[in-house]
């Protein structure tokens, strides 16, 4: 396993999958990382495309984000750089919930680019 990818919020708003790469229609897909306990949203409404062209369903089949959210994570204001949670966001863990949504966590803004988009850190 090359890393683990966990409690993050990424959140783009482009018809672009999710990860760059790795998106041919040829299965499967190879991958050396794991994904779980993320919430994803897209503000264009496209649902997220993973790896190897697959939807969310498909892809906690391969053992990925089976603990992950696609939904809106109530940005006070994105537009306009403001990140912080309203309170009801899913983003938020409630109290004693294990495998809710992040409650310390990296908000990532651009869904092609885990790695080299903008980058917020919260707790």
């Amino acid at each position: 396993m090359s890393f683990h990818f966990e409690r993050n919020i990424v959140f783009w708003d482009n018809n672009g999958p999710l990860l760059g790469g790795c998106h041919s229609a040829s299965v499967p897909c190879e991958i050396n990382f794991k994904l779980d306990h993320n919430v994803y949203w897209n503000a264009a409404g496209e649902p997220p495309v993973f790896p190897g062209n697959l939807n969310l369903d498909q892809w906690r089949e391969r053992d990925q984000d089976r603990h992950s959210l696609v939904a809106d994570p109530l940005f006070a204001d994105a537009k306009n750089g403001n990140f912080q949670l309203q309170p009801a966001s899913p983003a938020r863990a409630p109290a004693g919930a294990c495998d809710a949504g992040p409650a310390n966590f990296t908000i990532i803004t651009d869904g092609n680019n885990l790695f080299g988009g903008n980058v917020y850190r919260v707790s």
